[in-house]
Protein backbone atom coordinates (compact mmCIF):
# COMPACT_ATOMS: atom_id res chain seq x y z
CA UNK A 1 0.00 0.00 0.00
CA UNK A 2 2.96 2.65 0.90
CA UNK A 3 3.93 2.26 -2.73
CA UNK A 4 0.74 3.51 -4.17
CA UNK A 5 0.93 6.40 -1.54
CA UNK A 6 3.86 7.06 -3.34
CA UNK A 7 2.58 7.29 -7.06
CA UNK A 8 0.11 9.25 -5.69
CA UNK A 9 2.44 11.46 -3.87
CA UNK A 10 4.59 12.01 -7.06
CA UNK A 11 1.04 12.58 -9.36
CA UNK A 12 0.13 15.69 -6.97
CA UNK A 13 3.56 16.94 -6.82
CA UNK A 14 3.66 16.86 -10.73
CA UNK A 15 -0.07 18.44 -11.26
CA UNK A 16 1.19 21.22 -8.66
CA UNK A 17 4.41 21.64 -10.70
CA UNK A 18 2.56 21.52 -14.36
CA UNK A 19 0.10 23.47 -13.24
CA UNK A 20 2.82 26.04 -11.72
CA UNK A 21 4.47 26.09 -14.85
CA UNK A 22 1.17 26.99 -17.06
CA UNK A 23 0.82 29.77 -15.08
CA UNK A 24 4.40 30.99 -15.54
CA UNK A 25 3.68 30.45 -19.38
CA UNK A 26 0.51 31.89 -19.23
CA UNK A 27 2.06 35.13 -17.50
CA UNK A 28 4.84 35.02 -19.78
CA UNK A 29 2.44 35.29 -22.87
CA UNK A 30 0.45 37.70 -21.39
CA UNK A 31 3.27 40.12 -20.58
CA UNK A 32 3.94 40.10 -24.08
CA UNK A 33 7.70 40.62 -23.23
CA UNK A 34 9.70 37.80 -24.69
CA UNK A 35 12.96 38.36 -23.14
CA UNK A 36 13.64 35.02 -21.17
CA UNK A 37 16.63 35.99 -20.16
CA UNK A 38 14.98 38.41 -17.99
CA UNK A 39 15.15 37.12 -14.17
CA UNK A 40 11.82 37.18 -13.56
CA UNK A 41 11.44 34.11 -15.71
CA UNK A 42 14.68 32.58 -14.04
CA UNK A 43 16.70 33.34 -16.64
Amino acid sequence: MGGHNLVLIIFSVFLLSSSAYASRVAQFLASGDFDVTSPKYGG
